[in-house]
């Protein structure tokens, strides 16, 4: 009913953040600028910090669609964990640790 009203083409909330419906605000657009220099500058880990419902998975949607030609990335949600609980999932994700590694050995061993 609604797509009509306003003139959309499909369903702009669905039940997994869509970047394609990602709106820039100025907020927006100096996050994306700060990953991005992060990650050009290999800075290594990065936080992205706000409250529920700012946009956050969206965005780094967004950024990832954006390295997927360029860059190995992984998206770790909800990495409330211990080291060893944080390696596993990144080592699994990178082709070369597939290859490399047999077992996930952290600082924390």
């Amino acid at each position: 009913m609604f797509l009509d009203h306003f003139g959309l083409r499909e369903q702009p909330f669905g039940v997994t953040p869509d970047p394609h419906f990602l709106y820039f605000s100025p907020s927006h657009v100096e996050a994306r600028a700060s990953l991005f220099y992060g990650i050009q500058t290999q800075r290594g880990f990065m936080a992205l910090i706000a409250k529920p419902g700012m946009g956050k998975t969206t965005l780094l949607l967004h950024l990832l669609e954006r390295l997927r030609s360029s860059a190995r990335t992984a998206f770790l949600f909800q990495a409330q964990s211990d080291p060893r609980d944080l390696c596993a999932p990144l080592w699994m994700t990178s082709e070369l640790m597939k290859r490399a590694a047999t077992s996930c050995t952290c600082a924390a061993d």
